[in-house]
């Protein structure tokens, strides 16, 4: 079973965990078969909160049971090369290579950009849960759609749901990720998106992409 580490470095919780690779990467070759199918979406993270930018480290994924039988989450961590990124937004290309069938994208987790309190470096860390679902059929590059995640700040209402945990106190204080909400959005942005992954994957340049919307 998959286990989240997080680990205290300086005055921020960072985390690792047993996360798979991407297996997309410039220059290497990409199989896809019967038993093996690529699944790719965006997600476009900005903050209208605080002043420093969001970048996702890790998507899970969980694949519904079959038969009865339970599966166990999986990680994947985005690797520095997936990201693009314009002022305070980043465009990130997920690939996840799955064996057919349906699953939900779990969670959602990530940094901010490190920010500093006068002389004290801090890192805001969010954690979000999405619950978005999908099918992958053998043999296939399923396009998921593109997922905005903006970050803005909690209304009075007191049902928001924080970006991130309370502690470490003063990195989520500083950086929004305790008196700031995600707000997410789902669209198909099939043609930008589609000329992205080929412009940086070129083993994706004679493939194509079957549409497969990630829903609730």
């Amino acid at each position: 079973m998959l286990k989240k580490i997080c680990l205290l470095s300086f005055s921020s919780l960072l985390l690792t965990s047993c996360a798979s690779k991407m297996p997309l990467e410039p220059g290497k070759a990409i199989a896809i078969s019967e038993n093996s199918s690529l699944a790719v979406f965006t997600i476009k993270t900005r903050n209208e909160h605080t002043k420093y930018r969001l970048e996702p480290r890790t998507v899970t994924i969980k694949k519904m049971a079959v038969n009865g039988k339970s599966v166990d989450p999986k990680s994947f961590e985005f690797p520095s090369s997936s990201h693009e990124v314009d002022g305070n937004i980043t465009t990130s290309f997920a690939n996840l290579q799955l064996a057919p069938g349906n699953y939900t994208i779990s969670q959602i987790d990530g940094f901010t950009e490190l920010a500093f309190l006068a002389i004290i470096p801090t890192r805001g860390r969010y954690d979000q849960k999405v619950n978005l679902k999908f099918t992958i059929n053998p043999n296939e590059i399923a396009y998921l759609g593109s997922l905005e995640a903006v970050l803005q700040k909690k209304s009075d209402s007191g049902d928001e749901e924080s970006a991130g945990p309370a502690l470490p106190i003063i990195d989520q204080l500083h950086t929004g990720m305790t008196d700031g909400t995600f707000h997410f959005t789902i669209t198909d942005q099939f043609e930008r998106d589609s000329v992205g992954f080929k412009n940086r994957y070129p083993a994706l340049n004679d493939k194509s992409f079957r549409k497969e919307l990630m829903h609730q």
